[in-house]
């Protein structure tokens, strides 16, 4: 065993607050339930969803693209709005249609309303585990676009911290 191992304590502070959280979960499953289908029966859910990823989009467009060259297929062939509205509508209808299919699902599951009728467990399991990553995917990326757009350097400031010049 390597005795030179170094304890890391911002680590240990996630495994508390996850552990706290999941027996808050347990303690309190029912409050819990009515908490996430009132999340899910709202139309705040989609909309704030929605416009998410449609700020996002735009934004990264217009400040990130806006004088960059893009090679994808939509930009090359019908320009720089369609491209726009082709990823402001994936990313939308993506997140949306997720969110629908795991409303669907949370509310089978849990209050045994039929949402998805003729399909096996093993089915239900597919579309909760393909939804899940599909709404994981989308928010990560418009929150990647977000992120390069706020913490973008000007390009002044890097020529001026280029060792090379």
């Amino acid at each position: 065993m390597n005795s030179k191992r170094k304890i890391k304590v911002w680590r240990i502070s996630v495994f508390i607050l996850l552990f706290a959280f999941a027996c808050g979960v347990y303690a309190y499953q029912d409050d819990v339930k009515s908490i996430i289908r009132e999340i899910f029966e709202s139309k705040w859910s989609i909309a704030l969803v929605s416009i998410y990823s449609v700020v996002a989009v735009v934004t990264h467009r217009i400040f990130i693209e806006g004088s960059g060259t893009r090679a994808g297929f939509a930009y090359t062939h019908f320009g720089k709005y369609a491209d726009s509205l082709l990823a402001i509508g994936t990313y939308v209808l993506a997140s949306t249609t997720s969110i629908a299919l795991l409303k669907g699902l949370f509310m089978q599951i849990i209050f045994s309303q039929t949402f998805f009728s003729g399909f096996d467990r093993l089915d239900l399991i597919s579309i909760l585990v393909v939804s899940s990553f599909l709404l994981y995917y989308c928010l990560l990326n418009t929150t990647k676009l977000l992120v390069e757009v706020v913490s973008q350097v000007d390009a002044a400031a890097v020529s001026k911290t280029d060792p090379t010049q």
